[in-house]
């Protein structure tokens, strides 16, 4: 018998390929699993449905193409974000029922699902560029006015900051400088000495100018603060423009500036970490503006650049502890890619650093200068220590001796905090026998070891609770102080107050509007330091799919101080301690759209003003 058969014609959006469809439906459901668990939703929430299917479209419409550059930098960095979000996860899930099983479901389905999203994200930018500026001589005149009109409207915006906040802000760390300013402590390298002593020319030279007043002799140290910070920003709008930038773009991130609020509390804020980032920044710009020379006039020398290299190089190693080892990274990288293109500017990294090796160590003993102690480099191990204690984890007598001589072991349950190694630092400096520690430093590294070859759980979920802050998005950390605190004792010492030069009503509406501001969703993203990571990262592979090596040289610096960071950091989530990543950022992200060999086709011999 004849049996007609059917002719299945194709219809718009008809299936193809089985194996296609297969993977995209399991992974839209495995991705609508992980962040039903990440987010905690409801069972019968009705909008997992609706995410379920959205996703099946991304899916659907990712990893179709054959671009391998393209798919490897979405799936290594599609796994990288997906592994923050599990390690994130894994301490609150930690000894609850299919611990295992849920860690699993959140690292794939998320990672899945990152790497979807970048691989739209990395097809899209692939091509793209900005619209540069039409090809024009670019002349110092032109430079200098796009130098000093963005520094004087920057500038203006941190003096309102200033008056608004007059005398400026303060932390604990700020008064114990100021008292090494004026002669109360010692001069300690605990907070870089070159800051101190920054604050006392300024501090000092205000008491003299003011007849003793001490708000008005802050108020002259932060004026001096806010005009350096709106000089490095000056530097990259600059940078932006001898980039090809159009100045309407430009307007529109230094507009972005302001708006953001936190540039203009931090200009006024007396701690170490602003300026800082300010020599994050212009050190980037720095590296940029190499390359472009480079570029342009392979084997010659930017002589201004050089001297900017290494006059910024040392103040990064000297302004923070941890910039001296994120200086460190870049040297190896900067002289490999120098050493044929420009050798005057391959060494220059070097020297910087021998030398901020020689100030910080003979120059400092030599006057004086008392160091760090040596708990506050080893807050890390000593927090791994102490969460294994805190944990229940056996500990031999020989190594419950060597720890009773250091720290008091049965104070250390209560005292400690996942957050911040604060706690445990003091149980250590209480105990005030450090000297014990230097000298049998190689068997404490033993215990440290041996005890986290027993208790490693204890150990990994340490390290996540004090760095989470720097790679997970939803860390709600304090970001800047509007207020002068210190313990009574010290505010006695000073004559020190608030005096809003403003009107107060004015004071109490940004204030206001800055808290709604912070908590908006999506804009608040702009406050959050795990989300400024991300686009730095997705823009490092953007990168990486144009090609643009020598554009990648400009991250390292932020880089580094990350990755020091998260092995080094006293507390879970300072985002002063990673500002520069934020000053620095509207740099790294313009950057991968502007190729180096459709910048001005001048011999740009002097990038500077």
């Amino acid at each position: 018998m004849y049996y007609p058969v059917l002719h299945q014609s194709k219809f718009p959006g008809e299936i193809d390929n089985e194996k296609e469809n297969f993977f995209s439906v399991s992974a839209a459901f495995i991705s609508t699993f992980a962040i039903w668990l990440h987010l905690k939703i409801n069972d019968r929430e009705l909008l997992t449905l609706v995410l379920a299917i959205g996703l099946y479209f991304l899916f659907r419409n990712s990893f179709s193409h054959s671009d391998r550059r393209i798919k490897t930098a979405s799936f290594v960095l599609g796994i990288l974000f997906g592994l923050f979000y599990t390690l994130h996860d894994m301490s609150l899930f930690y000894g609850q029922t299919y611990f295992l099983r849920n860690l699993l479901i959140c690292f794939t389905g998320l990672g899945l699902l990152f790497s979807a999203v970048l691989d739209r994200v990395f097809s899209f930018f692939e091509k793209a560029e900005f619209a540069l500026a039409p090809q024009q001589k670019i002349t110092a005149g032109k430079k200098c006015a796009v130098f000093f009109g963005s520094f004087a409207l920057i500038y203006l915006y941190f003096v309102f900051w200033l008056l608004l906040e007059f005398p400026g802000s303060m932390s604990i760390d700020s008064f114990n400088q100021l008292m090494q300013s004026v002669g109360l402590l010692p001069y300690s390298n605990h907070h870089p000495l070159v800051h101190t002593l920054l604050i006392r020319f300024w501090y000092n030279l205000g008491l003299k100018l003011f007849d003793g007043n001490q708000n008005n002799a802050l108020a002259l140290y932060c004026a001096f603060q806010a005009f350096v910070m709106a000089g490095c920003f000056a530097f990259l709008f600059e940078t932006l423009y001898i980039s090809r930038m159009k100045i309407k773009h430009i307007s529109l991130v230094l507009l972005a500036l302001f708006v953001v609020g936190y540039h203009g509390m931090y200009s006024v804020t007396l701690w170490k970490d602003v300026l800082f980032a300010g020599w994050t920044l212009v050190l980037s710009c720095t590296i940029w503006r190499l390359c472009l020379f480079c570029a342009k006039n392979p084997q010659k020398t930017p002589v201004l650049e050089t001297v900017l290299l290494f006059v910024i190089g040392l103040l990064f190693c000297l302004f923070r502890s941890n910039g001296l080892y994120a200086f460190v990274i870049c040297v190896p990288f900067l002289f490999a890619f120098f050493i044929k293109k420009a050798p005057a500017v391959s060494f220059t990294p070097i020297i910087v650093l021998l030398l901020a090796f020689v100030i910080k160590g003979p120059v400092f003993s030599h006057f004086g200068v008392v160091p760090s102690d040596l708990i506050e480099s080893l807050a890390v191990p000593a927090q791994h220590i102490a969460r294994a204690v805190r944990d229940g984890a056996e500990l031999s007598e020989d190594e419950y001796a060597l720890l009773s001589e250091v720290i008091e072991i049965s104070s250390v349950p209560t005292e400690f905090t996942p957050y911040c190694a604060d706690a445990i630092k003091n149980l250590v400096r209480e105990k005030n026998n450090q000297e014990f520690l230097k000298e049998n430093l190689g068997e404490f590294f033993r215990l440290w070891l041996n005890l986290g070859l027993r208790n490693p759980m204890s150990y990994l979920i340490a390290q996540i609770d004090l760095t989470s802050g720097y790679w997970y998005p939803d860390n709600n950390g304090w970001t800047f102080t509007s207020e002068l605190i210190a313990d009574p004792e010290t505010l006695t010492l000073f004559e020190l107050h608030k005096d809003c030069k403003l009107p107060q009503t004015l004071h109490s509406r940004i204030q206001n509007l800055w808290v709604k501001f912070y908590s908006l969703p999506l804009i608040s993203l702009v406050f959050s330091i795990g989300t400024g990571l991300y686009f730095t990262l997705t823009a490092f592979g953007v990168c990486f799919v144009k090609k643009a090596y020598s554009t990648m040289l400009t991250f390292l610096p932020v880089l580094a101080v990350i990755f020091t960071l998260l092995i080094a950091t006293p507390i879970n989530d300072e985002f002063r301690y990673i500002y520069g990543l934020f000053t620095t950022l509207p740099l790294l992200c313009v950057i991968p759209f502007v190729p180096i060999e459709k910048t001005s086709s001048l011999p740009i011999d002097n990038l500077m003003c």
